[in-house]
């Protein structure tokens, strides 16, 4: 199949053709392909369900500038955001520590930490990119699944380990009330039907901050067994039973071993991360289906090669197919 970036429109008449042949009456974006999948939303047959909100609404939630607003407007708590078009004239309330982000990007790609937005370079200083207020506090992220705005379950999880900053190891928590009321009020507001995530970030008090939205499935959904997971999406109006979960920590083991591996080349020996390596329950191993797990290093050998040669995470070079970008 061809990328979305590469021939949008031929990559929308292949799945269509899937829809089609195959007799599909379920279709559930997961992934960053949902801001392009969700074109399809009323294009298809009736009789085809697709478990997702419109794109206008995904790009919305995936600007971080357009979350900013519609947060702010809801009285969700977010840190001071501004255009870095604007920040120079508009700095009122926001701290020398700053985060530097493109509105619209997905796996890090592209944010910096300043101690002082006067440090943007003339190409930063554009409305693509974004000046937020720097949290130091505890981070979580969020996942849920909501269906005509209500949340029918809600998972939150914390990074142990990361690959540039995509969380690669990550623990079960329990669900902050405030993050639960942060995310209920925006999907209830847009009357959300999908998979949605939310990373938070607390301040020195403690208070749980949205700094952006992911709409979209993120590690959170692995925390889910199947039968909830099946239950959640094909009964809508099922609620999952939060004490169900497949354990409390999970890792991406490919992910982490080279991780922990760069670490090792710098000099650097985390005997905890290497603990915590071959202790670890995978997302991807299964013993009566264990392929998906070993042929996972094959797969992804020439990406491997991509990201060595390029400098670049291997988890840029895996969004550039996928990923939106433009404002």
């Amino acid at each position: 199949m061809i990328a979305p970036t590469v021939d949008l429109d031929a990559y929308l008449r292949c799945l269509q053709t899937i829809v089609t042949d195959e007799e599909v009456s379920l279709v559930i974006p997961v992934s960053e392909e949902a801001m392009y999948v969700s074109i399809l939303k009323d294009k298809l047959p009736q009789s085809v369900r697709m478990l997702c909100m419109d794109q206008t609404t995904l790009i919305q939630l995936h600007d971080k500038y357009e979350f900013f607003k519609l947060a702010d407007s809801l009285d969700v708590p977010v840190p001071k955001t501004l255009k870095a078009d604007s920040a120079f004239s508009t700095m009122a309330g926001i701290n020398d520590d700053i985060v530097l982000k493109p509105r619209l990007s997905c796996s890090g790609m592209g944010v910096c930490f300043l101690n002082s937005a006067h440090l943007l370079t003339p190409m930063q200083r554009n409305n693509k990119y974004i000046v937020q207020q720097r949290m130091l506090g505890a981070a979580c992220c969020s996942f849920s699944i909501a269906v005509d705005g209500v949340v029918l379950h809600t998972v939150c999880y914390r990074s142990l380990q990361t690959s540039g900053s995509v969380s690669v190891c990550f623990e079960h928590m329990p669900v902050p009330e405030r993050i639960a009321e942060s995310v209920n009020t925006i999907v209830k507001s847009i009357g959300y039907t999908g998979m949605i995530s939310f990373d938070f970030m607390a301040n020195e008090a403690g208070q749980w901050h949205a700094i952006e939205c992911n709409p979209r499935t993120t590690s959170g959904v692995h925390f889910l067994t199947l039968d909830d997971l099946y239950e959640v999406l094909i009964n809508t109006n099922t609620q999952a039973d939060e004490k169900k979960i497949v354990a409390v920590k999970l890792q991406e083991f490919w992910s982490c071993l080279s991780s922990v591996e760069a670490q090792l080349l710098k000099g650097k020996l985390c005997s905890a991360a290497w603990q915590r390596l071959f202790t670890t329950k995978d997302i991807n191993w299964k013993l009566t289906d264990s392929k998906p797990f070993l042929l996972m290093s094959i797969v992804l050998a020439p990406m491997l090669f991509k990201a060595i040669t390029t400098r670049k995470p291997m988890t840029e070079l895996l969004m550039e197919d996928v990923g939106w970008h433009d404002v």
